[in-house]
């Protein structure tokens, strides 16, 4: 089973870093507090009408491009922790590379 909220959580994701925007800068830009974005992206949060059309516009792409769970971007079915776990896995594995 595909979870298609934490695959929306993850396009969100997707698009904040092709602008190379934090969380805290992309709230910023749509005046709320980056707790928002962190559960858009992190605990499945769909976004109400009036933010999506502001997300569409931060990210300057279409609705539907917003929305575009194509099956190459659906994520199965994992709960949040499982998700938070597999991010510090990556985020560890990124400071080795780097440092």
């Amino acid at each position: 089973m595909l979870d298609l909220r934490l695959s929306f959580g993850v396009r969100i994701e997707e698009l904040r870093n092709a602008l190379k925007l934090t969380r805290a800068q992309l709230a910023e830009v749509l005046d709320v507090d980056a707790r928002q974005i962190a559960a858009y992206e992190l605990e499945g949060v769909w976004p109400s009408p009036e933010m999506a059309s502001a997300l569409k516009a931060a990210f300057g792409v279409e609705l539907h491009d917003l929305y575009d769970l194509t099956p190459t971007r659906m994520i199965p079915r994992v709960s949040i922790e499982q998700r938070l776990e597999i991010r510090a896995q990556r985020r560890g594995a990124r400071k080795r590379d780097m440092g």
